[in-house]
């Protein structure tokens, strides 16, 4: 790939980004527990969609993204299980849940059987 390419490639990301007046950010969201988080990120290059499934209480899982936009998140929790919901990393969104009693700490825990949707939106 030629410079010219590569840089043509960030002025139109650069673009995309001051045309929507949000800063992109990286999104960094992780799952403990059983249930499902299906995520939709809008990037300056597109649309991307990542998913992953919590299979067991203890382990976890991470949905990640890169220069986001905006976002909207799916979850799936069975039945008589619980599925715990962690932003890790947001940079410029604001948190989609009620905040926990440190202010950084951006979670929620979804009693199962439930599904719903949150969405990353710009702080302020």
């Amino acid at each position: 790939m030629s410079i010219a390419t590569l840089n043509g490639i960030l002025a139109a990301a650069l673009a995309a980004a001051v045309q929507t007046g949000v800063d992109p950010s990286d999104v960094s969201i992780r799952i403990i527990g059983s249930g499902t988080l299906e995520c939709t990120f809008q990037t300056a290059d597109g649309e991307v969609r990542r998913q992953q499934r919590a299979r067991r209480s203890g382990s976890f899982e991470t949905v990640r993204a890169s220069d986001a936009l905006s976002g909207q998140c799916t979850y799936n929790v069975p039945e008589n299980r619980d599925l715990h919901v962690r932003i890790m990393e947001a940079g410029q969104f604001a948190c989609p849940f009620e905040p926990g009693i440190a202010p950084e700490e951006c979670s929620v825990t979804i009693n199962g059987e439930a599904s719903g949707t949150f969405d990353l939106a710009q702080a302020g």
